[in-house]
């Protein structure tokens, strides 16, 4: 049996470490792009028109019952047969993938949010003369935020554990240069390589998890400060 060499452990993580910004490029992307295509299908699923409603909640289910790395070669290997496009810029499959991903989660975070604020506030902005449009923006969406704040956090989470699989296309991120390295080294290092991912993993989920909750116990201050100013 071979014995663990910690002292590898650094020499790892600075080189898997190089991969970080590919990491963060397809997350920060497909989080931005699966606000957006969530935000879209929380209003259908919020609207009356019952055939949008229809196909939000089916798109929302599909995409909790398929697994992220069976959708990932869907596209992967689907979707260039559909639309001529180059394969060998392998990080807009994974935005696509976990955008798509994502959207699902996050409509169902923006519609409970939305359903979870006492609807008197809604005739509240009507009666001091804002607009539709004024009463959410002002009213509606900070208190939005601060209730969906939770689970973004964990949304944001899920990108960078089932992004990890984008390996398996041969992108190098974090977890795919880690598997070059055990690759290069013929499978020499290899519990010493997943430590080290490991060890790379913990403290961005913990920092985000903090940060979260920072962020969330900073606006819940600002929102009793502003109440006891008004009171």
């Amino acid at each position: 049996m071979k014995t663990f060499r910690f002292e590898k452990i650094p020499e790892l993580f600075l080189e898997i470490i190089k991969a970080f910004p590919v990491t963060v490029e397809y997350v920060l992307l497909a989080f931005v792009f699966g606000v957006i295509f969530g935000g879209l299908l929380a209003a259908a699923k919020l609207g009356k028109n019952k055939v949008l409603r229809a196909l939000a909640y089916g798109y929302t289910t599909i995409m909790r019952c398929v697994p992220a790395v069976v959708l990932l070669f869907v596209v992967y290997y689907g979707l260039p047969r559909i639309i001529p496009m180059d394969t060998s810029g392998k990080v807009k499959f994974v935005v696509i993938t976990l955008s798509l991903f994502t959207a699902g989660s996050m409509s169902e975070t923006f519609r409970s949010a939305y359903q979870s604020i006492d609807k008197s506030q809604f005739e509240a902005c009507k009666s001091i003369g804002m607009t539709g449009v004024q009463g959410l923006v002002h009213i509606i969406l900070p208190q939005m935020i601060r209730i969906s704040i939770p689970n973004v956090c964990n949304s944001i989470l899920a990108l960078i554990k089932e992004g990890a699989l984008a390996y398996t296309i041969g992108l190098y991120d974090l977890l795919g240069k880690g598997n070059y390295i055990i690759g290069k080294h013929m499978g020499s290092f290899v519990i010493e390589t997943y430590v080290t991912l490991m060890l790379i993993y913990w403290p961005i989920s913990w920092l985000i998890t903090v940060g979260s909750k920072k962020l969330e116990s900073i606006l819940d201050y600002n929102r009793v400060s502003k109440e006891v100013r008004n009171a």
